[in-house]
């Protein structure tokens, strides 16, 4: 997936840039003023993530670091006139948009479709993935197993994937050049990213998504998106969980 730069005819390759970089810098690419603008905000950590526990739709509120996070990342967004901050209904997400929202002055709006993936019995379990990330073998037994999970008591991967799909496609025709803000969960964020760029298979891992880091694409109506920074948690300073 390659990144245009019409003016000056600079070009990115998405997936090998790394995690945190502003793509478009002012020596470099002229952010347009005309385009609509979309930031993508992962929740702050919650009791669960730093004890390595596996959430999907089972709500818990953010831990004492997750809210300190939602308030770096409120700061980090002051002065942003955005006309809409849609978020997850569970609490974790709920709870950074309000922080987010205080801080803007934008009252967040629920959209039920963009909660986390429901994990059926394995939700409450120990998540794996800390151990198996580094094994590309291993990571095809994970995700097959969230899988095999989901279908069996949960959400099946597709019906999660056509319900953020449905909602993203919603948002995204009425952006109508506005700037708008997404508070979700890691899976919803990173369908968005996917469906957006046409990311497929195993290269959607490039988008790996911190707590409370902040993702901001510009959205064009008859040409390419772009992507402006990914997964930008310098906002944090260094108040993160990895």
């Amino acid at each position: 997936m390659l990144i245009f730069c019409k003016k000056r005819k600079v070009k990115y390759n998405l997936l090998t840039l790394p995690s945190g970089e502003v793509l478009l810098k002012s020596h470099q690419m002229e952010i347009n003023k005309n385009a609509s603008r979309v930031y993508l905000i992962r929740h702050g950590v919650t009791d669960w993530i730093e004890q390595g526990i596996l959430h999907g739709v089972s709500d818990r509120t953010l831990s004492p670091l997750g809210l300190e996070q939602a308030h770096l990342t409120a700061r980090a967004l002051r002065g942003l006139k955005a006309s809409h901050l849609y978020t997850s209904p569970l609490a974790r997400a709920a709870q950074t948009a309000q922080v987010i929202g205080r801080e803007i002055g934008v009252t967040p709006e629920p959209i039920a479709e963009l909660k986390e993936k429901n994990y059926g019995w394995l939700e409450g379990k120990k998540d794996l993935w800390p151990l198996v990330k580094q094994h590309a073998a291993l990571i095809l037994v994970y995700h097959a197993c969230l899988d095999l999970a989901g279908l069996s008591g949960g959400e099946s991967p597709s019906h999660f994937e056509r319900r953020v799909i449905t909602a993203w496609k919603s948002l995204r025709t009425n952006l109508n050049g506005s700037t708008i803000i997404v508070v979700a969960h890691f899976n919803v964020l990173r369908t968005i990213l996917k469906t957006e760029f046409a990311v497929e298979g195993t290269d959607s891992v490039k988008f790996s998504l911190g707590a409370c880091s902040i993702t901001e694409i510009e959205v064009f109506s008859n040409a390419p998106s772009r992507i402006v920074q990914l997964n930008n948690m310098d906002h944090l300073n260094g108040k993160s969980i990895e």
